[in-house]
């Protein structure tokens, strides 16, 4: 057996004849320090950027990069300009982002949020996103462990006071006493400076950074062990290692609680049974899933590494640190899902809530000549109040575009006239000169929904938005013409058309948090509170940015009302025209349901109904008001959730009704019917998603079939009749089965819901996928956090101990389901292992 394959040894400290050497290294001369620009300068090259007015990035990085610089203190001074003369203000906080825009010897000019702040100096930064390297090994960062050290100034100091021995400080600056923070010991970090005076390291949780308030502090030396090589022993990948130790089970990694068990399990009578007998490597029999986890390279906190601490000289046994977050799958928490699956959801789960802090704000125009004054008047003042309604340490992470659109003269080009846009910006400057001098053929007045859709699909696909940040999109028009002659009205028809499963897999890429229409007409006059509701809606943005917590953008539904509030206080005759027609796309179940109850939507339509015929309205009049027109109860009939999909095929609705229902026109982003899976077995183990559309039996074959297929728990059954009955009226509207009260032939209806038979073809589902976790890594974010919410809603606490994964490794942790922080204990692992 090739004892050598079966862990690849990360840092290559090997003596072939003496004991193992360890972590022992002295802490390396600043003169053999350097830092890793973007694209990797091994010094700062000086003149070298490019002018502010320009527009142009800094020259040092990619076309599509901006140079990022970090306050390596707190109170870093703000100047005139680079003499150094005339401080005007200072940034408080350590950690901040600043982009760079032009440079000199001593410093370089700043600009934060869009907003030109002036210069800094370069000594009080650090100018570069990666940390600090050493000449020759470029391609590993320099790590510090905080551990106890044998400084004798130390162990005297620790000698006064003991309890220093297990916590160590964060300082403000390589020269200040102020204390940040004080944690404790056996964390690993990365280092980003290093003082020689002052003998202290700038260090960082994070390996890159792109963020504020990532940066922790200065720490002194003599609390820091270097590693300029790679950190820690890893389980061999190679296939040939792993196929070796799958085929020889009795090969497995043993750890032990101490050095003694150790050696009496491998040289004595007495056999000590290990902590952990589970090779790390075979997580599943399965092969794909080994090679998917093999392709995917590390992930944090899945794979168990063991850093070196020592080595007894006289035996061949080292002792090293586990370090692992817990794994949940093993927990129970999340049955049936894989260690392998875990690890990318996991993945997607911290990226996502890194990003999340970073905001996009894009802003759809409709800048036709009736709507120039209200969007030139509106747009720029909302923008200067979400700004001035920002914390300043977090307006570095606001980016701003923009599309206007209008349906304009056929002779021009679709780009010149139809759609003009600037993609995400930081530079509020040149955001405000586009927004000010954009006017789309003035010849040409009113907006109809093709255009408006061309306008929101270029927003989603041509601005750069990234769908793991916070993306939120403010739609600015007069009521759109959503009559069924809006295709011929258009008046270019160039202009491609917008299908609204394009809009709507837009939208379901991107997953903007917050989506609203806010139109500038009332009552068909110019509506003045047009632009002091865009104001109160970026300082709702705005407080939702300062807010600390993770989530914050997670179910929240912004404006001064709800829908359901709108459409219960002011009543259906008053939705047509109300100034705020919020459409919020709903990231998750709770949400949808929350704001549309199966009790308010039954509510709703009669009430509606009733208010008609207290008019004396016609039944044309009133199936165009609840139906045809582009209104908020309208929409309303397209968001119900599962519950209400029930309550609405018991609430006696007439066949007239069920016809109109289903033969709702669905525009713009509106998503029908979304059943939501869920893992707990309090709800329907299935998920269904339906888009309706007029005439539309491909929509019905999947929600049918996805019926068919439902879990056959006891749990599901009886949900799944209802449903099924329900489903029975929506096929006899849109079959246009005229007697609605004869016997429908259940084999022909089934045949043409699920494409089985002679009838009507097969067709895929647009979103079989989700009804699965087999496609992990294609799952949205939205649906991982929902994922671990169930996790976090469980409330289990665990002990310290070392468990033993199904599947195979150790972990040692001490946090709570769903928890991040790392957690670092001593065991030991036998030599044999390793080699």
């Amino acid at each position: 057996m090739n004892i050598s394959r079966h862990l690849r040894v990360w840092h290559l400290v090997v003596s072939t004849v003496g004991p193992l050497l360890i972590c022992a290294q002295l802490q390396l001369p600043s003169e053999l320090l350097h830092p890793r620009y973007s694209m990797g300068e091994k010094m700062v090259k000086l003149n070298d950027g490019v002018d502010y007015q320009t527009g142009k990035i800094h020259s040092r990085n990619t076309a599509d990069q901006e140079w990022h610089a970090f306050t390596d203190r707190s109170d870093v001074g703000i100047y005139e300009n680079d003499k150094w003369k005339e401080k005007k203000t200072a940034l408080p906080r350590i950690g901040t982002m600043l982009t760079v825009i032009k440079e000199s010897n001593e410093g370089v000019e700043v600009t934060q949020g869009g907003s030109k702040l002036g210069w800094v100096k370069k000594a009080e930064l650090v100018l570069w996103p990666h940390p600090l390297v050493k000449y020759g090994s470029e391609a590993v960062d320099l790590k510090a462990f905080i551990v106890n050290t044998v400084d004798k100034a130390f162990t005297e100091k620790i000698g006064k006071d003991p309890t220093l021995k297990a916590f160590y400080q964060i300082y403000d600056g390589p020269s200040s006493n102020k204390v940040l923070d004080t944690k404790q010991i056996y964390q690993i970090l990365f280092a980003y400076k290093y003082d020689d005076a002052q003998g202290r390291y700038l260090l960082s949780n994070n390996y890159k950074l792109d963020g504020d308030g990532q940066i922790l502090g200065w720490v002194d030396q003599n609390r820091v062990k270097i590693w300029d090589t790679a950190l820690a022993l890893e389980p061999n990948w190679d296939n040939s290692a792993m196929d070796e130790r799958r085929k020889n089970s009795q090969f497995i990694a043993q750890v032990f609680k101490d050095h003694n068990d150790a050696t009496r399990y491998y040289g004595g009578d007495y056999k000590v049974k290990p902590l952990n007998q589970l090779d790390p490597v075979i997580l599943e029999k399965d092969k794909t899933n080994v090679s998917i986890l093999h392709e995917s390279g590390r992930f944090s906190g899945i794979i168990p590494r063991f850093p070196f601490l020592s080595q007894a000289s006289n035996d061949a046994v080292i002792e090293c640190g586990a370090i692992g977050k817990m794994n949940v799958a093993n927990t129970g928490a999340i049955k049936g899902t894989s260690d392998v699956e875990f690890g990318l959801l996991r993945k997607k789960l911290e990226r996502a809530q890194e990003n999340q802090g970073k905001v996009n704000i894009v802003f759809v125009v409709d800048a036709t000549i009736g709507m120039q004054k209200h969007f030139k008047s509106t747009l720029l003042p909302a923008v200067q109040a979400l700004i001035a309604n920002t914390a300043s340490e977090k307006r570095s992470n606001l980016r701003f575009g923009m599309v206007a659109y209008a349906d304009g003269d056929c002779g021009s080009s679709v780009d010149n006239v139809l759609v003009k846009r600037i993609k995400l910006t930081n530079d509020l400057d040149q955001f405000s000169k586009f927004a000010s001098a954009t006017q789309v053929n003035t010849s040409i007045d009113g907006d109809v929904l093709v255009a408006s859709r061309f306008g929101l699909l270029s927003a989603l696909n041509d601005l750069g938005m990234n769908e793991d940040e916070t993306n939120i999109i403010f739609h600015l028009g007069r009521t759109m013409d959503v009559g069924s002659d809006m295709v011929r009205s258009f008046s270019c028809t160039q202009i491609p058309f917008v299908d609204d499963g394009d809009l709507i897999n837009a939208f379901f890429n991107k997953r903007p948090a917050i989506i609203s229409f806010q139109t500038a007409w009332k009552n068909g006059i110019g509506y003045k509170g047009f632009e002091d509701e865009m104001q109160v809606l970026m300082e709702k943005v705005a407080s939702k940015i300062n807010d600390s917590e993770k989530e914050r953008f997670i179910n929240y539904a912004p404006g001064q009302e709800t829908q359901t509030e709108v459409i219960r206080k002011k009543g259906y005759t008053e939705i047509e025209n109300a100034p705020t027609l919020m459409r919020i796309y709903y990231p998750d179940r709770s949400q949808a349901e929350s704001e549309l109850s199966p009790e308010v939507l039954v509510q709703l339509i009669g009430e509606a109904y009733g208010e008609a015929n207290k008019k004396g309205e016609t039944e044309l009049n009133i199936r165009a008001k609840l139906f045809n027109d582009d209104q908020t109860l309208g929409k309303a009939f397209t968001d119900f959730s599962s519950e209400a999909v029930i309550a609405l095929s018991k609430a006696n609705l007439t066949t007239e009704e069920m016809l109109l229902l289903a033969k709702e026109r669905v525009h713009t982003f509106q998503l029908a019917n979304t059943f939501l899976k869920n893992k707990d077995a309090q709800y329907p183990t299935y998920r269904l998603v339906l888009f309706m559309k007029q005439g539309s039996v491909d929509a019905l074959r999947d929600l049918f079939a996805r019926v068919e297929n439902a879990s056959d728990s006891e749990d599901a059954a009886g949900q799944r009749d209802i449903l099924k009955s329900a489903l029975e009226k929506y096929a006899k509207s849109i079959l246009n089965i005229e007697d609605m009260d004869q016997k429908v032939d259940i084999s022909r209806l089934r045949s043409q819901i699920t494409g089985v038979g002679d009838h009507v073809g097969g067709s895929t589902s647009l979103l079989s996928r989700l009804s699965k976790l087999d496609d992990i890594e294609n799952l949205s974010d939205m649906e991982v956090q929902n994922y671990f919410r169930e996790i976090k809603r469980s409330g289990r606490e665990f002990n310290d101990k070392v468990i033993n994964v199904k599947g195979g490794y150790p972990f040692v942790y001490t946090a709570g389901i769903g928890e991040r922080d790392k957690e670092l204990k001593f065991y030991w692992i036998p030599m044999e292992y390793l080699f």
